[in-house]
């Protein structure tokens, strides 16, 4: 007989696919390395707007640098006026 301490409960195997699917729907930030969480904070990134491309979809520093290259709908390129005219001339 195997020594067990007292108030041992053995614990129910969980498939491997429930664990991560659980872990995911629970996981308050999206998996990325140390570097890219600093990187995206300077530049001020929400990493839930990166697609990983990392193991298992981790978001890497690379990830960050593209996002932070990538022109975005809020700025204004150099093509395009930072405000329309107002009608009437002024």
């Amino acid at each position: 007989m195997a020594y067990r301490p007292i108030g041992y409960r053995a614990k129910k195997a969980v498939p491997a696919a429930e664990l991560r699917q659980a872990q995911e729907s629970t996981a308050a930030e999206p998996d990325a390395t140390d570097s890219a969480r600093k990187l995206a904070e300077q530049h001020n990134i929400n990493l839930a707007d990166i697609s990983g491309s990392g193991v298992d979809g981790r978001i890497t520093k690379g990830d960050v640098l593209r996002q932070a290259q990538e022109p975005t709908a809020q700025e204004p390129t150099a093509d395009e006026p930072a405000e329309p005219d107002a009608p009437g001339g002024e």
